[in-house]
């Protein structure tokens, strides 16, 4: 007998180790052993009133917390709370000030001024905090300062703003009163080349993560555009993508990035190791159609613009 269940013990020790090898084995491959995202809440549907949208595009995050959606065929921005419950909006349809002809890329900076790319008017526009136009700068064409589709934008730590300018294939740097300060990229497949790129994002040490969407690729740089590094190629495995295109970094200093036709965010070291992925293709909860852009609030949640199914979603992020 005692033989016997010695036997057993040592089965089930045999089985743990395995468990536990298998489990080192998936860690060291990068694979995720449990999702850190948990579904948390969503609000919006299609429409014009307050708290809907047509086709949400852009978010971002102020220090306070409030969210600020560009809500892109709407041609205006609208703002939340961290619940989703509707606090203002501003925008209408045009080329005046505190116009757009398709409000995209949105980011804020640490005074609460808030930066929109009006992507078919070729401008970046500014704002108070409350909506009230400051001022704007940009306009058609290949000349430093001007713009062939401005999708995404991010601020640095020095309140320095920076541009995604994507059919020229380039980043634009500008003081936050507009003054262009330098550019970096050309077209191409080499290192610090792009073919469109859109989403951007800078995080605490002042390095520059560009979502390079034809080439289904992150590349990262030095604020000056000083080429770092890249990751992903074009697929449907972990750290391949279909089509990047928002970008975010966390307090952590992890990278999240939108792999836009898989409907899914993947999370990566700042050297561009994959960690985890969350979502899928649908309408249910956790589930996106033409997911673009994603921000976190200082409370550690994610927002993310699930644009076909004209909603914003949120998502509890645990390292």
């Amino acid at each position: 007998m005692r033989t016997g269940g010695g036997s057993a013990i040592e089965s089930r020790r045999l089985a743990v180790a395995g468990v536990i090898i298998a489990a080192l084995m998936l860690c060291m491959a990068g694979v995720a052993l449990a999702s850190s995202w948990v579904y948390w809440g969503q609000w919006g549907s299609l429409g014009t009133a307050n708290g809907r949208f047509n086709s949400p595009i852009g978010v971002a995050v102020s220090k306070t917390g409030r969210i600020y959606v560009a809500d892109y065929f709407n041609n205006r921005i609208q703002m939340f709370a961290p619940n989703g419950a509707y606090l203002g909006k501003w925008g209408s349809f045009g080329t005046g000030n505190g116009q757009f002809n398709g409000a995209y890329g949105i980011a804020i900076d640490k005074y609460g001024y808030v930066y929109v790319t009006d992507l078919w008017n070729s401008r970046v526009q500014k704002f108070t905090s409350g909506g009230s136009f400051v001022t704007k700068w940009g306009s058609y064409g290949t000349g430093n300062g001007k713009f062939r589709k401005p999708f995404g934008i991010a601020v640095d730590g020095y309140g320095l703003i920076y541009v995604a300018d994507s059919l020229n294939s380039r980043v634009q740097r500008f003081t936050s009163g507009g003054a262009y300060l330098g550019k970096w990229g050309t077209p191409g497949a080499g290192n610090g080349q792009f073919a469109q790129p859109d989403g951007i994002a800078i995080d605490t040490y002042g390095f520059v993560y560009v979502a390079d969407l034809g080439h289904s690729r992150v590349q990262k740089f030095h604020t000056n555009g000083v080429f770092v590094t890249k990751w992903g190629v074009y697929g449907s495995g972990p750290g391949q993508f279909m089509k990047v295109n928002g970008i975010a970094v966390n307090p952590a200093g992890h990278v999240f990035v939108c792999d836009n036709m898989q409907n899914r965010v993947q999370e990566f070291t700042a050297a561009g190791i994959y960690l985890r992925k969350y979502g899928t293709t649908g309408g249910s909860a956790g589930q996106f159609r033409w997911l673009n852009a994603l921000a976190f609030g200082p409370d550690g949640i994610g927002y993310l613009t699930d644009a076909s199914n004209n909603r914003m979603q949120r998502m509890k992020y645990t390292p």
